[in-house]
C-alpha cells in the first residue's frame, strides 16, 4: 500500500485519533457521542464495523474474497480495524488492500454524501485496479 491516504487513514485508526463522535464530542466539534443512525456510542469499532449502514460493505468484500481466492472467509471487527494474516503471503495482500478501501469507503460514506456504499466500493476499486 503506497496511496497517502490510506496510509493515513490506518494510522488515524491504529492509533486511535479517527473522528468518530465520540472524539469530536470531546472536541465540541458533535452534539452528541452516539452513532447518528444506531444511537449507541460511536466507538471505532461501530463506526467501521458494526454500524448498520456499514454491514453490507463487509458481506460484499467477502463476496469479492471468494470470487478472488475461492475462499470463504468471515472477516471479524480485528480483521477489518487491523488486518488479515491468515493466509498466503499474496492473498493476505489482496485481503488488507480490499479492507483498507473498504474502511476508506466507510469514512466516505459515513462524512460524505454518497448514497450507495456499494457503489462506493466498486467505485474505489476501479480507480486503484483493483480486481
Amino acid at each position: 500500500m503506497k496511496e497517502a491516504r490510506l496510509i493515513t487513514l490506518n494510522w488515524k485508526i491504529l492509533s486511535n485519533v479517527y473522528p468518530t463522535n465520540i472524539l469530536l464530542e470531546k472536541m465540541c466539534k458533535s452534539c452528541s457521542s452516539k452513532c447518528e443512525t444506531c444511537h449507541v456510542e460511536d466507538y471505532l469499532e461501530h463506526f467501521f464495523f458494526y454500524c448498520k449502514r456499514v454491514r453490507q460493505l463487509w458481506e460484499e468484500i467477502q463476496r469479492l474474497i471468494y470470487i478472488e481466492t475461492g475462499k470463504n472467509i468471515t472477516l471479524t471487527v480485528t480483521d477489518c480495524l487491523f488486518g488479515f494474516y491468515s493466509g498466503s503471503p499474496r492473498e493476505n495482500q489482496l485481503i488488507n488492500k480490499l479492507i483498507i478501501i473498504g474502511k476508506l469507503c466507510v469514512s466516505k460514506y459515513k462524512y460524505g454524501k454518497h448514497p450507495n456504499i456499494e457503489l462506493l466500493l466498486r467505485h474505489e476499486l476501479k480507480i486503484r485496479n483493483v480486481l
